[in-house]
């Protein structure tokens, strides 16, 4: 007899990235990026600020 199991569902893994300073050059949206007083700030806020947008 063949034992059967049950399918195994894809787990999505989820990264969190640790909040960084928004910098001018960098595409900063959809990133966890703070102001220079280390405030949390949206990433396309920040891209718009900094002239990046």
């Amino acid at each position: 007899m063949i034992a059967q199991t049950a399918p195994q569902t894809p787990t999505l893994e989820t990264v969190v990235e640790a909040p960084h300073a928004a910098r001018v050059g960098v595409k900063d949206a959809g990133h966890n990026v703070t102001t220079a007083m280390g405030e949390a700030v949206d990433g396309r806020i920040a891209d718009l600020t900094d002239g990046d947008a």
